[in-house]
C-alpha cells in the first residue's frame, strides 16, 4: 500500500467515526460481546421478560426462549452496564444505566445523559411511571420527574428524615402517591402536591440501605433492607431479618406478590416465600454463590416462575427445582476484562475478573473457579510457543495449555524465583521470558535464571511487560525504569533519565510487522524504535486526550491500534491518527485494557467494565453466531441516485467476473439481508435499480444500510457502498 492509499484509508477512519455518532439506529462496524449473566432488575412484558444486566438489556421470550440483546453496538442504550428497566403504559421502555438514561418506542431510542435531566450524575438507581403518564427516575444525586418532554427535579426537603440525594427505590401506592427512598433508610412520600414522611420512627428505617419498594394490595408497605426486610402499616413497623424470622438472609433486592397472594423475597443468599404466614427458604445453587443473590422475580402468563440472579437467569419448576437459562452472547466470567490476545492459530484468548475464556471462531471454552483447576488467577497477558501452546501470566503463577496437558507453574511446585508474573513471551527456540515483579526471567524447560539489566545491588527492577523481535532480542519495559532490549549477553537500557524516551512506567511492548518495538506508556502515550533510537515524535495528548496506552496490535496494512486508557480506540496510520470513542462511535467504553487484530483484521478489545467489543471499518455482514470476517478493500465503488419509487445503482468500473453474474445485496445494520438480485451479465451494462421492496415484497423501512456487489459465489465484495435510505 502507497502513502496515498494509506492516508485515504486514515480519512476514512474519520469518516465512520463520525457518521457512527450520527444515529441511534442499529450498526454494522461494532459487536458487543459480554457477559449478561448477572441480573439487576427485570421488568416484565406478556410473555417477555425485560433484564437489566452487566452487559446489556436482554429481552427474554419465555414461551420460545428468542432472546434478544440490545447494547452499544446496536441500539441507543449508552452503557452496557444496565442498573433497571421500567416498561410504560404506553409500551415505552425505560432504561437506567450507569451512564445515562434510554428510552425506546416503537423502535426508536432518545438519551438523556445529567446534562439533560438537570441531574450532577449519570448513574440512574431506579425508575417508576407517575399516575399521570410522567416518569420517575432515580439518581445518585437526586429525583427527577419527565413530563410534557420536561425534566423537573424534586426538592424533597423534609427535616425529620434521615435522608440522602441517593435515591436507592421508588414506587407508587394505591391512592397515586409516588414514595421515594433514600440510601440511607428515609421514605417520603409524595401526594401530587406536597412531599411527607412515611415513618419517623428511629425504631423503624434509619441508617440502612433501602433496595426496593413494595406496596401490597392491603396497603402495606415492604421495604427490603441490608438487613432483611420491614413492614410498615397504618399501626406498626416491624423489621424481619436472619435472627427472628426464618429469612434466607439479609439484602432483599426484591419483593413480589403472586397471583396467590405468595410474598416473594430475592435475597442475597437465595430467596424466601411467605404463604399463608408459613415460610419457606430455598437456595438455587449450592455452589455457585452469585446463583444465590436474587434480584429479581417475574411470573409467566404459563404459569412458570422466572428469577433474575447475579449469576443468571433462573426458571423454577413445579417441583421447586431449577432450570438455568444462558442469556450471554459470549463465555466471558465477568464483563471486567483484564487481557486479550488472539494466537498465531487464530483464537481469541481473554481474561476476565472471575475466569478466562477462549474463543475459536464459533465456541466459547470458559474456564472460572468452578469447573477448571487452571484458574487461580486471572490472565495478565499470553505466549504462544510454535508446537501450539498457550501460556498466560498471573499474579500466581504461569500457566501453560498444551495439546494434550496442562500445567501450572508456581515458586512453590516449580523453579519459578516469584510466582508474581505481569508477562510472558515465548521465542522461536521454545525458551519462556517472564516479566516478574523480581525483574526479567527466563525459563528454559525446568532452568529459571533471574536476568539483571542494572547495576544497583540488591534492588528488583519490577518488569511489566516482555516481547521478542524476530531476530531474537528480548524487550522488557519496567514499572520506573523505562524499557530494555537484551540480545542473550549485553542490555541496551532506555529511560527518562537520559532523555530516551518521556515516560517511566511502561505497560505494554509489541513488535510491529517491521520487527521493532512500539511501547504503550503511562501518561506519555505510544513510540516506536528504529534504527538506534526511539522516536521523539510521541504520540500522546498532542493526539489523544489520555495519553496511557495499555495494548498495541497491527493489521495487515501495518495500521497500528492502540487501546488507551480513557480516549478509547486509536489508529494511527501514516502521519495520520483518528481516535474512536464513546463521542463519536459505539465503543461501548474508552477505557480499553487491551487490542488483537486477527487474520481478517477484526480489531477486538477488551473494555475495563463492558465485556470485548469488536470494530470492523468495512463492516459487520455476517450472521450473529459467525464469526464476523472483515472484506478485503473493494476494487470497485457504487453511485447511487434515490428516487420516490426506485433506487439506482451502477458500479463505476467494469469488474468483468469470471462467472460471468453479479450479485447485489443490500443489508440492514444487524447484518440482515434485505434484498438481493443479479445485476450484470458479462459483456452487458453495469447498471440496475431497486424498488425499495424487501425479498418478501414489504416496502423497507427508512435507515441506514449497507450495499455490497459481489460475484456470484464468491464471499469476496467488489463494490461496498453505505446507503442511507430516505423516507419519500
Amino acid at each position: 500500500m502507497d502513502e496515498g492509499d494509506r492516508m485515504l484509508k486514515f480519512h476514512n477512519f474519520i469518516l465512520i467515526a463520525l457518521f457512527a455518532g450520527l444515529s441511534f439506529g442499529q450498526n454494522n462496524e461494532w459487536r458487543c460481546f459480554t457477559y449478561s449473566e448477572s441480573i439487576a432488575e427485570m421488568a416484565q412484558e406478556s410473555d417477555t421478560i425485560w433484564l437489566a444486566t452487566s452487559g446489556g438489556l436482554i429481552a427474554y421470550t419465555t414461551t420460545t426462549g428468542l432472546i434478544r440483546q440490545y447494547d452499544r453496538s446496536n441500539s441507543g442504550i449508552p452503557d452496557n452496564r444496565i442498573r433497571c428497566v421500567t416498561i410504560a403504559s404506553d409500551g415505552t421502555k425505560w432504561v437506567g444505566t450507569y451512564f445515562g438514561l434510554a428510552a425506546c418506542k416503537n423502535g426508536a431510542w432518545e438519551v438523556f445523559y445529567k446534562e439533560d435531566i438537570g441531574s450532577g450524575s449519570n448513574t440512574i438507581h431506579c425508575i417508576i411511571e407517575g399516575p399521570d403518564g410522567s416518569i420517575w427516575v432515580g439518581t445518585y444525586t437526586g429525583l427527577y420527574r419527565y413530563s410534557a418532554s420536561t425534566w423537573h427535579e424534586q426538592e424533597i426537603g423534609i427535616s425529620e428524615l434521615v435522608w440522602s440525594d441517593n435515591i436507592s427505590a421508588l414506587a407508587m401506592d394505591s391512592s397515586s402517591n409516588i414514595l421515594a427512598a433514600s440510601e440511607f433508610g428515609g421514605i417520603a412520600k409524595f401526594d401530587g402536591t406536597t412531599w411527607s414522611s412515611v415513618s419517623t420512627s428511629e425504631s423503624c428505617i434509619t441508617n440502612t440501605v433501602v433496595r426496593d419498594l413494595t406496596v401490597m394490595p392491603n396497603g402495606e408497605l415492604w421495604v427490603g433492607i441490608q438487613e432483611g426486610v420491614t413492614v410498615i402499616n397504618s399501626q406498626s413497623c416491624t423489621t424481619y431479618t436472619v435472627d427472628n424470622s426464618p429469612l434466607s438472609s439479609g439484602w432483599v433486592s426484591c419483593i413480589r406478590q403472586d397471583s396467590e397472594g405468595a410474598i416473594w423475597l430475592g435475597c442475597g443468599s437465595g430467596f424466601t416465600i411467605i404463604y399463608n404466614e408459613q415460610w419457606e427458604t430455598l437456595q438455587i445453587d449450592s455452589i455457585d454463590q452469585f446463583s444465590n443473590i436474587v434480584k429479581g422475580v417475574a411470573f409467566a402468563p404459563e404459569g412458570n416462575t422466572w428469577i433474575g440472579t447475579a449469576g443468571g437467569l433462573v426458571e423454577m419448576n413445579n417441583d421447586k427445582s431449577f432450570s438455568r437459562h444462558k442469556t450471554s452472547n459470549s463465555g466471558l466470567a465477568s464483563n471486567e476484562m483484564w487481557s486479550l490476545d488472539m494466537s498465531p492459530s487464530g483464537k481469541l484468548w481473554a481474561g476476565a475478573s472471575l475466569g478466562f475464556t477462549s474463543f475459536d471462531g464459533q465456541i466459547w471454552t470458559s474456564f472460572n473457579y468452578m469447573n477448571s483447576d487452571m484458574f487461580t488467577a486471572t490472565p495478565l497477558n499470553y505466549g504462544f510457543s510454535s508446537d501450539g501452546s498457550v501460556w498466560f501470566a498471573t499474579v500466581q503463577g504461569l500457566g501453560r495449555f498444551g495439546s494434550n496437558d496442562s500445567t501450572f507453574l508456581t515458586s512453590s511446585n516449580s523453579n519459578l524465583i516469584t510466582s508474581k508474573i505481569y508477562d510472558v513471551a515465548v521465542d522461536s527456540h521454545g525458551i519462556q521470558w517472564l516479566a516478574t515483579v523480581a525483574g526479567p526471567v527466563k525459563l528454559n524447560g525446568t532452568s529459571c535464571e533471574k536476568l539483571t539489566p542494572y547495576d544497583t545491588l540488591g534492588v528488583d527492577w519490577q518488569a511489566n511487560c516482555v516481547a521478542v523481535t524476530p531476530d531474537g532480542k528480548v524487550w522488557f519495559g519496567f514499572e520506573e525504569e523505562g524499557v530494555a532490549s537484551f540480545d542473550g549477553q549485553n542490555w541496551q537500557i532506555f529511560n527518562q533519565a537520559k532523555g530516551d524516551i518521556r515516560a517511566r512506567r511502561i505497560l505494554s511492548i509489541t513488535i510491529a510487522p517491521d520487527g521493532n518495538p512500539w511501547i504503550g506508556m503511562e501518561w506519555y502515550g505510544a513510540t516506536f524504535y528504529h534504527g538506534n533510537e526511539w522516536s521523539k515524535d510521541t504520540l500522546s495528548t498532542t493526539s489523544f486526550s489520555s495519553g496511557t496506552v495499555r495494548g498495541i496490535s497491527f493489521d495487515s496494512d501495518g495500521t497500528a491500534w492502540l487501546a488507551t486508557d480513557g480516549s478509547g480506540l486509536v489508529a494511527v496510520s501514516g502521519d495520520g491518527v483518528a481516535t474512536f470513542n464513546q463521542g463519536n462511535s459505539r465503543l461501548p467504553e474508552d477505557r480499553l485494557w487491551g487490542v488483537a487484530v486477527d487474520s481478517d483484521d477484526n480489531i477486538w478489545l477488551a473494555t475495563r467494565n463492558n465485556g470485548i467489543a469488536l470494530f470492523n471499518e468495512d463492516g459487520i455482514t455476517l450472521d450473529a453466531k459467525q464469526m464476523p470476517a472483515r472484506r478485503k478493500s473493494p476494487s470497485s465503488s457504487i453511485s447511487i441516485m434515490q428516487s420516490r419509487n426506485k433506487i439506482c445503482f451502477s458500479l463505476d468500473e467494469n469488474p468483468n467476473p469470471s462467472s460471468g453474474i453479479l450479485e447485489a445485496q443490500v443489508i440492514d445494520l444487524q447484518g440482515r439481508f434485505v434484498a438481493y438480485f443479479d445485476v450484470y451479465e458479462k459483456q452487458l451494462k453495469t447498471e440496475w435499480t431497486w424498488n425499495r421492496k424487501t425479498k418478501s415484497g414489504q416496502d423497507c423501512v427508512p435507515g441506514v444500510y449497507t450495499v455490497c456487489v459481489k460475484e456470484q459465489h464468491s464471499s469476496r465484495p467488489i463494490a461496498v457502498s453505505k446507503l442511507v435510505l430516505r423516507p419519500y
